[in-house]
């Protein structure tokens, strides 16, 4: 940082540089595939699985983290009603 001279940067080979360029463009991909479900509203088993993987090379994306949060949500409140639906569950107030 400061005061400090750069260390240099280990030489990259061409073929470690293209394994690298492929491996960011697939996470590019699958980000914009699980931005669309997002977008979609898509809160499948799919798009949870997608998220964790996602989230496992990278867990700094915050909007992937929401997106989670709200498939969870979502199926949360499905189990839910399947259960008042079949009177298994009584009302309990919400917090």
């Amino acid at each position: 940082m400061h005061g400090r001279k750069r260390a240099t940067r280990a030489a990259v080979t061409e073929e470690e540089e293209l394994k690298q360029k492929a491996k960011f463009a697939k996470l590019r991909a699958l980000n914009k595939v699980a931005l669309d479900c997002y977008k979609a509203k898509d809160y499948s088993k799919a798009s949870f699985d997608l998220t964790s993987k996602l989230l496992s090379v990278n867990p700094d994306a915050q909007t992937l983290w929401n997106f989670r949060r709200l498939i969870l949500k979502n199926k949360i409140s499905e189990l839910d009603d399947a259960l008042n639906k079949t009177g298994k569950r009584k009302q309990t107030k919400s917090i």
